[in-house]
């Protein structure tokens, strides 16, 4: 037990420093089991466990508890954090018109609201409204099999006349992750590539 709580603590702190600079700041880090791989479909039941964390120590430590479920899981969840940080008080004033709303619901998404303010927290924190930043990724697959399959996104990049700063890329299971500044995705032509506007990084598939 003692050597799987070593390995655990240094990928999460390998983890840690791959994406160290998107734990500053509230973040909302989390179990997810993709309804792509099976899972609920809705988010609620598809979480394995999440924390909000305010700090980068908060961040590690969620980290480890977090790759520890995911080691004894009977489910393939993978592990997501936001990539933009979240506000307070903006998630704060979401939650108070989602409770408003709820208060005004039918008894039974009332009683859901209330038996789960944990979790309706997490989901106000995490709308878009909530966030202090805006940080697009490009989600790109890559069925060909391509060698380089973030080639073709560079080179419409290049050819924009705003400048699109590239915050950080990383392999994905099936493709990569391109984060960025925000743009006008407009006039998108890269293939089996998405915009996200406020997505989710993958930490460990």
């Amino acid at each position: 037990m003692g050597a799987l709580e070593e390995d655990i603590q240094r990928e999460a702190v390998a983890i840690f420093n791959d994406f160290e600079q998107f734990t500053t700041g509230t973040r909302y880090i989390s179990l997810l089991h993709r309804s792509k791989d099976g899972g609920h479909n809705k988010e609620y039941h598809r979480r394995g466990g999440f924390f909000i964390t305010h700090s980068p120590e908060e961040y590690l430590d969620a980290l480890v508890r977090l790759l520890t479920l995911q080691t004894v899981a009977s489910k393939p969840y993978r592990l997501y954090a936001s990539v933009n940080p979240r506000s307070i008080e903006k998630g704060e004033k979401q939650f108070k018109m989602d409770m408003l709303e709820a208060d005004f619901a039918s008894k039974e998404n009332k009683d859901f609201f209330y038996s789960r303010l944990q979790s309706r927290w997490a989901s106000s924190l995490m709308k878009p409204g909530s966030r202090t930043q805006s940080l697009f990724m490009f989600d790109l697959d890559n069925p060909e099999g391509l060698a380089d399959p973030v080639a073709p996104l560079l080179i419409w990049l290049s050819k924009r006349a705003d400048k699109v700063q590239i915050i950080k890329q990383y392999k994905t299971p099936n493709g990569y992750h391109v984060i960025t500044t925000p743009f006008n995705p407009e006039g998108l032509d890269v293939p089996n590539c998405e915009v996200k506007k406020d997505g989710l990084l993958l930490l460990k598939g």
